[in-house]
């Protein structure tokens, strides 16, 4: 089909570049438009061919060339079917194409809907696993809290810069020392205080208050600890303690020191033993979850609850505070009225 078709001089006018438009002849046998030739004689003193330059005496009248434009008839009917004939291909190859894509469209959104059903089933088993991970917690903190003691703090113990209030329940650093006996049990290196009370069968528990403290160590420790030389958060193969060294780094002490990394910074700590069981354990009470256990432990004297609450540096002036198991909401977790508290020596 493109063999049929004119060459480009054929069908272009020689003045406007263009494709003929009402094609006439002049008497020299050239083609222009109507209106091209005609202003182009209109512009100019005399007749002549654009193209030839024969000049004519007189103004040629012009005719339409019916050959010429049949000729262009024909060839825009040839343009237009071939760009029928190109539509015609176009949308075969779409009509070809869009099965397959309608059904990869209709691929994906099974997959998504099943890939949106997936993560809603795995959300609801999450959530389900998420509050019976919670029932055991607390069911484990319930069973370690019925073995709950009262503790009270020995001053007989307490290292001469630490001042014991309410009733023994709260130990805060002083900046002065005290006039203390020199007492064989007492603490003479670092700030520490223990419990009254020895343990030396049985299981039992006790809860300490540590929020607003930027310093801290709790746990127990073996009778026979040597109190003057121990220095707080040092290994020692006589206690088994839970401390924050600073800001969110807590350690587990024994006879070595374990980092431990925490998702939340515990407000309150549960302290639980297993004397028979060789175990030291824990929790954060606030969230109800477990945070460290020292397991296989032989005991094989007294165990006495420890306590450091560190010195005042680093606005760590809150005292630790033992807080009733029972009434963990009560007024004894707030700070200490200095005004109204009683300093035991």
């Amino acid at each position: 089909m493109a063999q049929c078709l004119l060459s480009e001089e054929q069908v272009q006018c020689f003045i406007c570049q263009d494709v003929f438009s009402e094609p006439v002849s002049t008497p020299c046998g050239h083609n222009f438009c109507m209106a091209c030739i005609a202003g182009y004689w209109d512009n100019n003193d005399f007749c002549q061919c654009p193209l030839c330059k024969r000049v004519f005496d007189r103004r040629p009248y012009l005719l339409v060339n019916t050959f010429r434009k049949a000729e262009l008839g024909r060839r825009e009917a040839e343009v237009q079917q071939m760009i029928l004939e190109r539509r015609q291909k176009i949308q075969e190859i779409k009509d070809s194409i869009d099965p397959v894509c309608k059904g990869d469209v209709r691929l994906a959104v099974s997959q998504r809907q099943l890939m949106e059903e997936t993560v809603r089933t795995v959300s609801l088993l999450q959530e389900k696993l998420k509050s019976g991970l919670k029932s055991l917690r607390d069911a484990e903190l319930k069973s370690v809290q019925c073995v709950a003691v009262d503790v009270t703090l020995d001053p007989d113990t307490a290292h001469a810069r630490l001042g014991i209030f309410k009733d023994g329940r709260e130990v805060r650093h002083r900046c002065n020392k005290r006039n203390v006996t020199d007492h064989p049990g007492r603490f003479g290196l670092g700030c520490c205080v223990l419990g009254k009370e020895g343990f030396s069968s049985g299981r039992f528990y006790y809860e300490v208050l540590v929020r607003g403290k930027t310093r801290w160590e709790l746990g127990v420790a073996r009778e026979s600890m040597d109190r003057k030389k121990r220095a707080p958060m040092v290994p020692h193969e006589r206690l088994w303690t839970l401390g924050l060294r600073s800001r969110n780094k807590y350690n587990a002490i024994s006879k070595k020191a374990i980092h431990l990394s925490l998702s939340e910074v515990p407000q309150k700590v549960g302290v639980f033993v297993d004397y028979e069981g060789g175990q030291v354990s824990f929790y954060d009470v606030g969230n109800i979850s477990h945070i460290y256990s020292f397991t296989g432990c032989n005991f094989v004297e007294k165990l006495y609850p420890y306590f450091c609450p560190f010195n005042k540096k680093d606005a760590n002036e809150a005292p630790l505070v033992i807080s009733p198991v029972k009434d963990s909401d009560s007024s004894s977790d707030s700070y200490a009225d200095k005004d109204s508290s009683m300093d035991s020596d």
